[in-house]
C-alpha cells in the first residue's frame, strides 16, 4: 500500500522538486490548521463577548504568527495557492462576488439618498398603518393640539434598534404637519433626563407635550415601553390632549363593572383618565375624593353597567341633579332573565326620568333574531348602525360594522323636550321579534321554545341611541345591553369595544381635545416584537455563524473523507 502519510498538502507545480527525505520537526499543514484555530477563536470571542479582549487578540496573534511560520516552513505551498489552480480558477468567483457586493452597496447608497423605502412587514413596523396617518392627519390639521417630541432613550448598544425605529419615527414627522419631531438620548450618558422622564430601562420612549414657550411638558410625558406602533399612535394623542378626565364605573347589583377592564385599561394607561368604582351614595359624599361636577375635571361620565335592582331614590334623586348640571350618562341595560324578572335600566323610577327628560324609554322584552345573530338567536348581531353618529363610526369600517348584542331589550323613542336630540345609533334587521314573556325564556329547554309565535311583536327594534341637551350641554348614550362594553365581547371580531370606547369620548366631548381621536389600536399576537439581550444575540449569532455553517462544513468533510477512504481501499 502506499504512504500516504508524508504526502504534501498541495501538489507541486510542474517543474518543482519535491524532496522527500526532509521532513519538517512540525508538518506544515499543522501550523495551518493552527493559525485557522486561533482566527477561529478570535471570531467566536467578537461574536459572544461584550467586549474584544485579550483572549480574542492573542487569537488573532497565534493566527498571524503560525501563518508565517507555515509559510517559511512551506514556501512551496505557499507559493502554490497564490500561483496555482486554486487562485487561476478561484480569482474569476472572487472578482465576481466584489463586483456584485459593490453593485448591492451603491443600489442602496442609491435608495438611501433617494429615501426610497418601501415596508414589507405584515404588522407596519417601519411605517404607518391606515389607522396611524389618519391620526396623524387629524393631529396635523388641528390648530388646538400643541407640538409633540419623541424621546427615545437608547444606549450605544441599541444602535441597530436606533436606526431600525427612525424609519417608523420620520414616517410620523412627516405625517404631523411638522407638529411632532424626535430625539434620540443616552441613558448613560444623561442620567438627570432619564431620571427626569422615569425612564427605567435602554429603549424606552417618551411622548411629551411642547409648551407655549418651547420648553417640555416633562410632568403629563407619556411613558411607552418600546417602539409599538399601536402604543407610540396612542401616546401622542395622549400627550396632545390637554385635560382631566374621570370615568365613574357604578358598582350595582348584579351589575357587570368588573368585566370592563378593556375599556378601563384604554382610558387609564392610553389616556391618562382617572376611573374609579364607586356607588352614586359614595359620589354623594362631601370627603369623596372625586366629588361629581367636580370643575377641576374637563370632563366627568357615570357609566352604569347594568344592575338587577331599581335605584333607590336617593340614588335617582343623586343621577338627576348630576344630569341637570351638565354632567354625562352612559347607561347600559341589564337583562331582566332573573327570578325577579327586573333590572335598574328597566325600572318605573328611572324608565318615567329617561322618557320625561330624555325622550327614550328601554322596554323589559327580550330581543330575538334568527336571520342575523351570533351562535343563537338570544344574541343578535346588528348591522344597522348610524353612518353619521361619532359613536358608531370612528374606528368602525363603513358599511361593515357590526355589535353583538346579549338578550337585548330595545329603546321607544318618546317625544323629547324641545332642546333635547335623540339620535339612533344601533337597531336590529326588520326579521327580529320579541318576547315579552320572560318565564318563557327563563324556562326554555330547547330551541324550539324560544321560535316565534303569533303573540310575539316583529319589526326593527332600536338597540341603542343618544341624546344631548342643548341647554345644559349634558349626553346620555343608552344601549341595550352591557355586551357593547365588556371583557368578552371586546376581543371578538366585532364593533362593540370601539363603539363602547367611542361613547365615553362623545359623551364627554373629549374628541375636541384630539380632532377625530382613534379607537386604541389592538396589537395582534404576531405583531408583538420578541427582544434579546446583547449577550442573546452574540449567542444566536455564534450559532447562526458558526456553528451551523462549520458543522455543515464539517459534514462534507467526513463524507470526502469517507469516500476516499473508501476509494484507497479498492485500489
Amino acid at each position: 500500500m502506499t504512504d500516504n502519510q508524508n504526502k504534501p498538502l498541495f501538489p507541486p507545480e510542474e517543474g518543482e522538486t519535491v524532496q522527500n527525505n526532509e521532513e519538517a520537526f512540525i508538518p506544515p499543514w499543522m501550523l495551518l490548521g493552527l493559525s485557522g484555530v486561533g482566527f477561529i477563536v478570535a471570531l467566536i470571542v467578537a461574536l459572544t463577548q461584550p467586549t474584544f479582549g485579550i483572549i480574542g487578540y492573542g487569537g488573532i496573534a497565534f493566527g498571524v504568527l503560525a501563518l508565517i511560520a507555515w509559510v517559511l516552513l512551506a514556501p512551496s505551498q505557499a507559493k502554490g495557492v497564490l500561483t496555482g489552480r486554486t487562485l487561476r480558477f478561484g480569482g474569476t468567483s472572487l472578482l465576481v462576488t466584489i463586483l456584485v457586493i459593490g453593485a448591492l452597496g451603491a443600489l442602496y447608497v442609491l435608495a438611501r439618498n433617494q429615501n426610497v423605502r418601501i415596508d414589507l412587514t405584515e404588522s407596519d413596523a417601519y411605517s404607518l398603518s391606515a389607522e396611524s396617518l389618519q391620526a396623524m392627519a387629524n393631529y396635523a390639521n388641528d390648530p388646538t393640539t400643541p407640538p409633540v417630541q419623541i424621546l427615545g432613550f437608547y444606549s450605544a448598544s441599541q444602535a441597530g434598534a436606533q436606526d431600525r425605529d427612525s424609519s417608523l419615527l420620520d414616517d410620523y414627522a412627516v405625517n404631523s404637519g411638522g407638529k411632532l419631531s424626535y430625539q434620540f438620548i443616552d441613558p448613560e450618558r444623561n442620567p438627570q433626563q432619564t431620571a427626569l422622564y422615569g425612564i427605567t430601562r435602554p429603549g424606552q420612549i417618551a411622548v411629551v407635550a411642547v409648551n407655549p414657550d418651547g420648553t417640555l411638558d416633562s410632568e403629563n410625558a407619556v411613558l411607552v415601553n418600546n417602539a409599538i406602533q399601536g402604543d407610540l399612535t396612542n401616546a401622542v394623542l395622549r400627550a396632545a390632549a390637554q385635560g382631566q378626565f374621570i370615568a365613574y364605573f357604578i358598582t350595582t347589583r348584579d351589575g357587570v363593572g368588573g368585566q370592563m377592564t378593556v375599556l378601563k385599561d384604554a382610558l387609564t394607561n392610553r389616556f391618562d383618565w382617572t376611573v374609579v368604582d364607586a356607588s352614586l351614595a359614595e359620589l354623594s359624599s362631601p370627603n369623596y375624593q372625586y366629588p361629581l361636577n367636580d370643575p377641576n375635571f374637563d370632563g366627568q361620565v357615570i357609566i352604569l353597567p347594568g344592575g338587577s335592582a331599581a335605584l333607590t331614590d336617593q340614588e335617582l334623586g343623586i343621577l338627576q341633579d348630576y344630569l341637570a348640571n351638565g354632567g354625562d350618562l352612559i347607561l347600559y341595560a341589564g337583562s331582566n332573565l332573573n327570578p325577579d324578572q327586573t333590572s335598574l335600566a328597566t325600572s318605573e323610577n328611572l324608565n318615567a326620568y329617561i322618557e320625561e327628560t330624555w325622550g327614550m324609554r328601554i322596554t323589559p322584552g327580550v330581543i330575538l333574531d334568527v336571520t342575523q345573530a351570533y351562535q343563537t338567536p338570544l344574541l343578535p348581531v346588528s348591522t344597522n348602525l348610524n353612518t353619521s353618529a361619532y359613536i358608531t363610526t370612528a374606528g368602525v369600517t363603513r358599511g361593515q360594522g357590526a355589535l353583538i348584542f346579549e338578550t337585548p331589550n330595545s329603546i321607544t323613542l318618546t317625544t323629547a323636550p324641545p332642546n333635547v336630540v335623540v339620535t339612533t345609533l344601533s337597531s336590529s334587521t326588520e326579521s327580529a321579534y320579541e318576547i315579552a314573556d320572560l318565564g318563557r325564556i327563563i324556562n326554555a329547554q330547547s330551541a324550539t321554545d324560544l321560535a316565534q309565535t303569533d303573540d310575539d311583536t316583529v319589526g326593527t327594534f332600536v338597540f341603542g341611541a343618544q341624546a344631548e341637551n342643548a341647554a345644559t350641554g349634558s349626553r346620555v348614550v343608552v344601549f341595550t345591553s352591557p355586551s357593547i362594553g365588556t371583557d368578552p365581547y371586546a376581543v371578538m371580531n366585532a364593533d362593540n369595544f370601539p363603539v363602547a370606547f367611542n361613547s365615553v369620548v362623545w359623551a364627554t366631548d373629549f374628541n375636541n381635545f384630539v380632532s377625530a381621536i382613534t379607537i386604541p389600536q389592538q396589537q395582534r399576537l404576531q405583531d408583538v416584537p420578541l427582544f434579546a439581550s446583547e449577550q442573546d444575540l452574540r449567542n444566536i449569532n455564534f450559532l447562526t455563524i458558526i456553528v451551523l455553517p462549520v458543522g455543515i462544513l464539517g459534514i462534507g468533510a467526513y463524507v470526502w473523507w469517507s469516500n476516499r477512504k473508501r476509494g484507497q481501499a479498492k485500489a
